[in-house]
C-alpha cells in the first residue's frame, strides 16, 4: 500500500514542504479540543495532530488504516499515557454509537471510494452535541487545475479520489445535510480546509430527505417540508443552499422556523457554554425573509407557516432566539422593504417622497411594524407614501415614483 511505503518520509512533507499550512492546522484543531473530551482520531498518519490533541483531552484513540503510519505515530508519541493506538477502517469503525465527544479525521476524505459512508460512521460514533473535525487538503486550485504539490504526490502513487476547492468542499458536506458547518482555511503550499460539523442529532441526511420526498410524491400524497434557519455555524449563504435543495424536492408546502433555544435542551447547554450564538430577532427576520423570496420564485410551493405558533408553554420555555408572536408579519414586511429597495437602487432620495403601490390590505405591512420600513426610507432621506392598487400581487410592492 502506498501509505505504508511513504510512512518513513511522510514527516518531511508534513513538517517541511507543507509546514505553513500544517502549523495553522495544528493551532486550529488544538483550539477545538476540551480537557474533558474523549476523542477519536481517524487517519492519524504519523501523529501530526495526535501530538496536539493528546495533551488537551481526557483520552484519545488514534487510528489509521496503514500499519506503518501507525507504528511511527506510536513511537513518536509514547510519552502520552492517555493515547491508545489501533488499526481501523474509517468506513467500518468498531465502536458503539455515541462513544466520543469529538471525532477528528484529517486529510483522508479525498482518498476514499465511499466518503459519505465514512462520514456516516464518524457521525455515528460521535455523541449528540459533539463535534466532527474534518480537515482536508484543497488539492484543486480556483483556476480549475490540480495543485502542483498534490500533482507530484499523485504521480508518486497517491490515489486522490476527489479534488476539492473550498467551495466544492462546502458543497460536499451540504449534500450530506451539514449546511451548518463552520470552515477555516489554513493557507500553505497545499491549503487545508478544516470543517467543523456539529452533530445535531437529526439522524438523517439531505439525501435521505430527497429520497423520502420522492417516495411521498410517488404515492400521490401531498408533500410538506420544513426548514430551520440559524442552526450552529450556518451562514446566510447556507440558508440559500438548503432552500434550493428543498425546492428541488418539489414540495407542495413548506414551513420555515428560525432556531429557538428552549430550556432543558442540548442547544441551551451549548449556548450557556458559549458554543452557540442564536440569531437575534433582526437577523432571524432578515434571513427568513430572504428565504421566503426564494421559495416565492417557485410558484407551486405554498409557505404555510413562518415561525412557531405562539403559546404560553413556548414562551415559558424560551431562553433565546428570534421569537415574536407576529413573526410572519415581520418577515413579510421585511420582504416588501427588500423588494422596494431593490427597485429604488442607487437613486438619490434626499428630500424626496417615495410612492409605492401595495396590494389591498397590505398598507401596514409595507410601512412595517411600528412603521419600521417607513423609518428606513426616512433614514435614507425620503418619506414613504403607500397606496393600494387593485390586482397587485401579494408582498410585491411597485415603485411608482420618487419626487
Amino acid at each position: 500500500m502506498f501509505w505504508d511505503k511513504v510512512a518513513c518520509v511522510y514527516d518531511v512533507f508534513a513538517n517541511v514542504i507543507n509546514r505553513k499550512a500544517n502549523r495553522t492546522l495544528c493551532e486550529t484543531v488544538a483550539a477545538l479540543i476540551r480537557p474533558a473530551d474523549t476523542v477519536l482520531e481517524c487517519a492519524c498518519g504519523t501523529g501530526l495532530l495526535t501530538g496536539v490533541i493528546a495533551p488537551r483531552c481526557k483520552s484519545l484513540t488514534a487510528t489509521d488504516f496503514s500499519a506503518n503510519m501507525l507504528k511511527r505515530a506510536e513511537k513518536k508519541l509514547k510519552k502520552y499515557g492517555n493515547v491508545r493506538f489501533a488499526q481501523a477502517d474509517i468506513t467500518k469503525l468498531d465502536y458503539p454509537d455515541g462513544s466520543f465527544d469529538a471525532v477528528v479525521a484529517a486529510n483522508v476524505i479525498h482518498l476514499l471510494d465511499e466518503p459519505y459512508r465514512a462520514l456516516a460512521e464518524l457521525d455515528r460514533v460521535c455523541k449528540p452535541g459533539g463535534r466532527l473535525i474534518i480537515p482536508t487538503y484543497m488539492n484543486r486550485t480556483d483556476r480549475g487545475t490540480t495543485n502542483s504539490v498534490s500533482g507530484a504526490i499523485g504521480k508518486a502513487g497517491a490515489d486522490f479520489k476527489r479534488e476539492f476547492t473550498p467551495e466544492t468542499y462546502r458543497r460536499f458536506f451540504a449534500a450530506a445535510g451539514y449546511t451548518d458547518a463552520r470552515y477555516t482555511l489554513c493557507r500553505g503550499r497545499i491549503p487545508c480546509a478544516v470543517a467543523v460539523l456539529q452533530k445535531n442529532g437529526r439522524g438523517h441526511s439531505a439525501r435521505d430527505v430527497a429520497e423520502a420526498a420522492e417516495r411521498v410524491r410517488g404515492f400521490g400524497f401531498e408533500l410538506g417540508l420544513q426548514m430551520m434557519l440559524g442552526l450552529d455555524g450556518a451562514e446566510e449563504s447556507d440558508d440559500f443552499v438548503t432552500a434550493r435543495a428543498l425546492i428541488a424536492c418539489r414540495p407542495d408546502t413548506v414551513r420555515l422556523y428560525p432556531a429557538l433555544v428552549l430550556r432543558g435542551t442540548g442547544l441551551a447547554e451549548r449556548m450557556q457554554r458559549g458554543e452557540y450564538r442564536p440569531l437575534t430577532l433582526e437577523e432571524g427576520v432578515r434571513r427568513t425573509a430572504r428565504v421566503m423570496e426564494l421559495f416565492g420564485e417557485a410558484p407551486d410551493i405554498r409557505i404555510i407557516r413562518v415561525g412557531l405558533h405562539p403559546s404560553r408553554s413556548l414562551e415559558e420555555k424560551l431562553l433565546a432566539g428570534p421569537y415574536h408572536p407576529a413573526f410572519r408579519e415581520l418577515c413579510e414586511g421585511e420582504l416588501m422593504l427588500f423588494r422596494l429597495l431593490r427597485q429604488i437602487g442607487n437613486s438619490d432620495l434626499s428630500g424626496r417622497t417615495v410612492t409605492a403601490a401595495a396590494a389591498p390590505g397590505e398598507l401596514s405591512r409595507m410601512l412595517g411594524q411600528k412603521r419600521c420600513n417607513a423609518a428606513e426610507i426616512e433614514r435614507r432621506g425620503a418619506r414613504l407614501r403607500v397606496v393600494e392598487q387593485a390586482g397587485r400581487p401579494p408582498l410585491s410592492p411597485l415603485l411608482l415614483s420618487i419626487k
